[in-house]
């Protein structure tokens, strides 16, 4: 008999048994996985984490920010258009430099 080929029927099936347990458990516990990437994702980028009805349904949210909407923001504003002003208006002239809109 060819015991190589047997071998390698056995560690196809070991290989297919294993592939198939792994399946079932993302399956079972997918959902628990993609809610901790989205809340760990989340506090990266200054988000908050809303818990969605079942899990893998939960989202990042914007968190409203009072002192940033109406103190920064403006300024943001004010400082585009201080260099826009600076600049001489970069977007009419035909020039190598930085297009501000």
């Amino acid at each position: 008999m060819n015991k190589k080929g047997q071998a390698l029927v056995e560690y196809v099936l070991i290989i297919a048994l294993i592939s198939v347990v792994i399946i079932g458990l993302v399956n079972i516990f997918g959902g628990y996985l993609k809610d901790a990437m989205t809340k760990s994702s989340c506090g990266m980028v200054g988000q908050e984490y809303v818990e969605g009805s079942k899990p893998g349904e939960g989202t990042c949210k914007s968190k409203s920010n009072w002192l940033f909407n109406y103190f920064f923001s403006p300024l943001i504003e004010f400082q585009k258009l201080y260099i826009l002003i600076i600049m001489g208006g970069v977007n009419e002239r035909k020039s190598n430099r930085l297009k501000i809109w």
